[in-house]
């Protein structure tokens, strides 16, 4: 659920305040090796795109090769028609080439950092030795 919770809030900082009740949808690249059960987080990230700020928008997860968990574009409804009558307002967030920083911000996800500091190295045992927990 974290990671769904911190998608929908990169997403709303990509987009106008006022418009987020009008995002559709939220696009996310997930790779097959990213660590991530995507029925999972397509099930929070549904959960989080139907609470505000947002008003009914869906998870859209595309899947790709590598370690890749990225937020790749935002769907937003903007009511204007373009040529063909089709509402036009997807915005795309990434680079599109997969370079440079990660469009979810400058801090690495759990998939791209690694185990989190302290894990498998005893020090959470020795942190609860004192308290009878094992």
């Amino acid at each position: 659920m974290s990671l769904a919770m911190e998608v929908g809030r990169l997403a709303a900082e990509q987009v106008d305040r006022e418009l987020l009740p009008r995002v559709s949808a939220v696009g996310v690249e997930v790779g097959d090796r990213a660590g991530v059960v995507i029925d999972a987080l397509e099930f929070c990230l549904q959960a989080v795109l139907t609470e505000p700020p947002f008003d009914d928008a869906r998870p859209v997860l595309e899947r790709c090769r590598g370690d890749v968990l990225r937020l790749a574009w935002i769907d937003v409804e903007d009511g204007i028609e373009d040529g063909d009558g089709d509402r036009d307002g997807t915005a795309a967030v990434a680079d599109g080439g997969g370079n440079g920083p990660s469009p979810l911000g400058d801090a690495p996800l759990p998939s791209e950092a690694g185990p989190p500091r302290g894990a498998g190295d005893g020090s959470r045992a020795d942190s609860n030795q004192g308290k009878g927990v094992r």
